[in-house]
């Protein structure tokens, strides 16, 4: 899969909306630090998830463009591209288009499947 169907989606989102860099550089730091970078933040639908923890209140923006990014890339490609590497690729494609230094875009990681709002 090419780098551009992974970020084709953030350029547009960068453009109608102005704090997305610093959304998505926000989830990016703080989902690295609970478990590891397993992309725990965007799980939905579990009694104890991270992403409805008060701690992560703020990091609901960057998690909402992350959710509007994958369901794009699930329409195009269902089941291919994970979560976390959404993250990844949206993050390094934001810093790119904000002019900040280049981030490396490696691909493969896999998405956990458990989340635990006091591990926030």
């Amino acid at each position: 899969m090419e780098m551009q169907e992974y970020t084709s989606n953030v350029p547009e989102i960068v453009k109608t909306n102005p704090t997305a860099i610093a959304a998505l550089i926000r989830l990016h730091f703080h989902h690295c630090f609970v478990s590891g970078y397993a992309a725990y933040i965007l799980l939905d639908a579990m009694e104890f998830e991270e992403k409805l923890s008060p701690t992560n209140g703020q990091l609901q923006k960057g998690a909402d463009l992350i959710d509007n990014i994958k369901a794009k890339l699930e329409e195009q490609c269902p089941g291919i591209v994970s979560c976390v590497d959404t993250i990844a690729f949206a993050v390094a494609e934001s810093m790119t288009l904000g002019d900040l230094p280049p981030q490396p875009k490696l691909s493969g990681r896999r998405d956990n499947l458990s989340s635990r709002a006091a591990g926030a």
